[in-house]
């Protein structure tokens, strides 16, 4: 497979163009072979589903939806990336871009489940795969001495889509909530040969947003005009589903009232999983004696859209609140380098984990992987994220500084993140030559997709009737 070069480094666009042509291609996998330090400290990678950045406390929310982790930002040992993306607006594509450290245009895991309509059977559905081919961080950590485990939320994620490699345990749809995914987690993490690396997925803030998931004192103190009942009756449900169809395909606008208390539910779902999850999850570990030794990392998939750009989820864009996340990591108490301050707020992006976690194990830098190592004080002149052409045009965002540039079916939106953090003001035209550098660096990844021929496989799946019905209403299967 022909490498992108780093991203890291500042390459002209005519460069760039010849390298992406002339690099050799080819599909071989490196080899980890190299036993981590044995004073390396347990890792947990702790994924929040849809938990975007500005609706975080540490991100400078002005209500508190989530005062633990606003605990763990400011613990002396933590350090919050205020600027970090994921890869892609939706859970497959960007969670294997965090296994491998590549962008997806290099893995290319992107296809959500389609009715393998050959088959003739309601159940059957092809999707692809994270290729085997592709050596994952689990794979990494284990090469490098660590136990490794996983509790996994959601049907996007499943073993037979390649995302168990590596893993000594891993743990899908047998459980049901997240207070189950966390016993199991603090299970596996107690029982585990240490050193570790963990990794745990919760449902997190992912739509919908039924009454059970709204914490109750937080909807109450920051209530909004709203006649639930009376909307639900019209058609507008925020606790179901299907609003996303209704919504993304222009079947429904939603009025300012509704749009307010969508946002609400939103904010109160954050607060609960914050206090259920994880203040518990911070408890369990400490009770345990597992957090004496821990590098614990917080962060997400992608974000959610609350109608701001007159959607309504994710997957459908690539604006701030869909693929500007959350990273913060607590390192163990007195390891934070020294070039490492309590705030970063250059972009980052999620390929950067793997070579991060790769230094603190003691693993060599890799150099077929484009990202920086975030945790040894490293940052890349610019970010990406991806948008898969299932969901419509092929699109980019390249973050460069405070601007941000998306390029959506040819064309181009400038915006500046400071002053116009809604991304409402096109700044193309007034600034075409900066437009034009940033737009070179998307349409670099684009020619590189388009000229690659290897695809990600694809695997069949017979999915039973709970499962067609979980990924309905999580908004995945109209």
């Amino acid at each position: 497979m022909r490498p992108l070069p780093p991203f890291r480094s500042a390459i002209p666009t005519a460069l760039l163009s010849l390298l992406l042509a002339t690099m050799p291609t080819g599909n071989a996998r490196a080899q980890t072979d190299v036993t981590a330090a044995t004073d390396a400290p347990n890792i947990l990678l702790v994924v929040l589903d849809a938990c975007r950045a500005d609706r975080l406390s540490p991100y400078g929310f002005d209500r508190a939806t989530t005062p633990t982790l606003n605990e763990v930002a400011q613990d002396p040992d933590a350090v919050v990336f205020q600027s970090h993306y994921a890869q892609a607006p939706w859970t497959k594509p960007s969670t294997a871009s965090l296994f491998t450290g590549l962008p997806v245009s290099r893995h290319k895991v992107y296809r959500g489940h389609t009715r393998a309509l050959e088959r003739n059977s309601r159940k059957a559905f092809v999707t692809d795969r994270l290729s085997d081919e592709r050596e994952t961080m689990a794979e990494r950590m284990k090469a490098a001495g660590l136990s490794t485990f996983a509790v996994v939320w959601g049907r996007q994620l499943e073993p037979a889509y390649g995302f168990a490699q590596g893993f000594d345990e891993y743990v899908t749809q047998e459980l049901d909530n997240d207070k189950d995914r966390l016993a199991r987690l603090l299970e596996f993490a107690s029982n585990a040969k240490q050193p570790f690396f963990g990794y745990v997925h919760f449902e997190g803030c992912h739509l919908p947003f039924p009454q059970r998931d709204r914490h109750p004192d937080y909807m109450r103190e920051h209530a909004v005009p709203y006649d639930e009942a009376a909307r639900r009756a019209e058609g507008v449900d925020f606790g179901n589903g299907d609003l996303v169809y209704k919504i993304n395909g222009s079947h429904l606008d939603l009025e300012d009232e509704d749009a307010a208390f969508l946002d609400l539910t939103y904010q109160a779902k954050t607060r609960r999983m914050d206090e259920e999850i994880v203040r518990p999850l911070l408890d369990g570990l400490r009770e345990r004696g597992l957090d004496e030794n821990l590098l614990l990392v917080f962060t997400a998939d992608h974000g959610e859209e609350l109608y701001e750009h007159g959607k309504y989820g994710h997957s459908q864009g690539l604006w701030d609140e869909i693929v500007h996340i959350p990273l913060i990591v607590r390192f163990p108490a007195g390891t934070k380098p020294a070039s490492l301050r309590a705030s970063v707020t250059a972009p980052t992006q999620a390929i950067g984990l793997l070579p991060s976690l790769m230094g603190v194990v003691g693993l060599p830098e890799d150099p077929t992987l484009p990202g920086a190592n975030l945790l040894a004080g490293e940052t890349p002149p610019y970010a990406v994220a991806e948008m898969s052409p299932i969901w419509g045009d092929r699109g980019y965002a390249v973050i460069e500084g405070d601007y941000k540039l998306l390029h959506i079916g040819g064309g181009n939106q400038l915006s500046h993140l400071d002053t116009d953090p809604g991304e409402r003001v096109n700044l193309a035209a007034k600034n075409p030559a900066k437009a034009a550098r940033m737009a070179a660096k998307a349409l670099a990844l684009k020619r590189y997709f388009n000229e690659m021929q290897s695809a990600a496989p694809m695997v069949d799946v017979e999915l039973n009737p709970k499962a067609i019905e979980q990924l309905r209403a999580l908004g995945y299967m109209e």
